[in-house]
């Protein structure tokens, strides 16, 4: 048996502590997962012994439990002594910027870890300005997720991308949901154009509007190294998705572009459509023209007077790059 997973199960504290007792010596497992079971800082000390003890586990998944900033410092000091486990999960724990802080520091002198994991966790700038001076000297790490947190921001995005110029090692950085906007996506795209180790952006979620997504196409046109970029449910508009597509035209490395929106989908999907196979300044007049139309209307006359060709052309689009770009098109189909 090399995968214990009890996730789940609302354990109490008093069994999280026996199972993780049994594991503390155990030569066999290597995957343990105890997410959302809703223990906390009581059940701490014995996950301590364990990442201190077993010397098999390497991929521990605690997410969503009730650890907070004093767990997530107990953890940190067992990690700096630990060259078993390469991924750790801490997402959901109520983990803030301290807890960021000494896991932070805690990696300074950890050679093993490469994926950390803090999804939903309310890290801020200070949380992020920590993780950016790992970045800068770490040579392990490969994946890191701060993501859903609300509070990095462009501040905060932007001391991250800073330690971006010099790290050689991360392969996958999730900033979604973190309110990032124009300034933290210009300064991600610069940092990133000439980095030849990130492979996978997520920036989902944010509050990028067209200058963002601009920014983050003129990242497309110069890097050849991110092969899967999110931007889903964001704020891009027809100018910014036009900017991506056209990117994308000459980059040979993406396989996967992440567009889709929760928001109007139905009219933004029409609009990201109509803009590959039309001119972008001629839809803005024909809207202009057709103001006192429901949108949805306005939509319907536009595809009967250009049925044939316009549908055409979208299919053929559709069928070229579907596979990498994230849209509903059931309508076209």
């Amino acid at each position: 048996m090399r995968i214990v997973d009890i996730s789940k199960c609302k354990m109490g504290d008093e069994a999280v502590r026996s199972v993780v007792g049994l594991l503390e010596d155990n030569t066999t497992v290597s995957h343990l997962s105890l997410a959302e079971n809703g223990f906390g800082e009581g059940v701490v000390e014995s996950i301590v012994q364990l990442i201190q003890r077993n010397t098999t586990i390497s991929d521990l998944n605690l997410f969503g439990n009730l650890l907070k900033d004093p767990g997530a410092t107990l953890i940190a000091e067992a990690l700096q002594f630990n060259s078993t486990l390469t991924k750790i999960d801490l997402g959901g724990n109520g983990i803030t910027d301290d807890g960021a802080i000494s896991l932070a520091q805690a990696l300074s002198s950890n050679v093993t870890l490469t994926d950390l994991r803090l999804f939903g966790s309310s890290i801020g700038v200070k949380g992020a300005s920590a993780f950016a001076q790992l970045l800068l000297t770490n040579t392990t790490l490969s994946v890191l997720w701060l993501s859903s947190g609300q509070r990095i921001g462009d501040n905060g995005a932007i001391i991250i991308s800073d330690s971006l110029h010099s790290n050689s090692t991360l392969k996958h950085l999730n900033l979604g949901s973190n309110n990032v906007s124009e300034n933290g996506a210009k300064s991600l795209s610069k940092s990133l154009q000439f980095n030849t180790t990130l492979r996978i952006l997520h920036l989902g979620e944010n509050a990028l509007s067209d200058s963002g997504a601009q920014s983050i196409a003129q990242l497309i046109q110069y890097n050849s190294t991110l092969t899967d970029i999110r931007l889903n449910n964001n704020k891009i508009g027809l100018q910014g998705l036009k900017a991506l597509f056209q990117s994308i035209q000459e980059n040979t490395s993406i396989t996967h572009l992440d567009l889709s929106s929760k928001f109007h989908e139905g009219v933004k999907n029409k609009l990201v459509l109509i803009a590959i196979v039309d001119d972008v300044t001629s839809i803005y007049k024909r809207v202009r023209q057709n103001r006192d139309k429901k949108i949805g209307e306005f939509f319907e006359t536009l595809e009967r007077s250009e049925k044939e060709e316009t549908k055409s052309k979208i299919q053929k689009f559709i069928k070229d790059n579907i596979h990498f770009i994230n849209i509903s098109h059931s309508d076209y189909c």
